[in-house]
């Protein structure tokens, strides 16, 4: 019971942060609005717990020079009941990574990428063209599709944390395949051209 009284005093509170109330004027080419979503409690089933703990999702709009940024937030806030008393005792807060917007792949630049590759000396993969789409399969693995979003560089559906993109010699020839990871490189290096497609 008492936990539920937790979790609608957060609501109130939270309900405050709206696109009007949640609005903060600052330099007039600025503007910050605040809004939540996917609030969750989360219930020990205990009724004599001592700590309990709320996570919801902020969605954050920042209008800056006539462009525009949307970032969103999860946040998990940990309650501590002394006294009969509820007490906010921890908050965390981290950003949701976002997946950058796919771009058009003219063939004649994926024709670039095509081939084999080896990461150290361990595993291959190949990088082959199907049906318009660009995939990258690891032997004895399932192909992954490499979604173009810039000039070589390369992203996944569902792994906004992870970057992909070829590298290019001094001649302008694509010599390896570099899989960044909160930017560690796992660089795979090319051992042979695919053939002509």
């Amino acid at each position: 019971m008492a936990f539920r009284i937790i979790a609608a005093a957060a609501v109130c509170c939270l309900a405050g942060w709206n696109a009007e109330s949640g609005v903060r004027r600052a330099p007039a080419d600025e503007v910050i609005a605040l809004s939540r979503d996917r609030l969750h409690a989360v219930d020990s089933g205990d009724k004599a717990a001592f700590a309990a703990g709320l996570t919801y999702d902020i969605a954050e709009r920042l209008d800056l020079f006539g462009q525009r940024l949307n970032t969103r937030y999860h946040t998990t806030d940990v309650y501590r009941r002394t006294a009969g008393v509820w007490t906010l005792i921890a908050s965390h807060t981290s950003v949701i990574p976002s997946e950058l917007p796919r771009i058009a792949l003219p063939p004649e630049r994926a024709a670039d990428y095509v081939g084999r590759y080896r990461l150290g000396d361990g595993p291959t993969a190949q990088v082959r063209r199907d049906d318009g789409r660009l995939l990258f399969e690891r032997d004895g693995r399932p192909a992954q599709e490499l979604i173009p979003t810039g000039a070589d560089r390369f992203g996944q559906a569902g792994r906004p944390r992870v970057e992909r993109f070829f590298r290019r010699d001094a001649a302008g020839r694509v010599d390896a395949f570099v899989d960044r990871r909160d930017n560690n490189d796992l660089v795979w290096i090319r051992i042979a051209p695919g053939p002509a497609q």
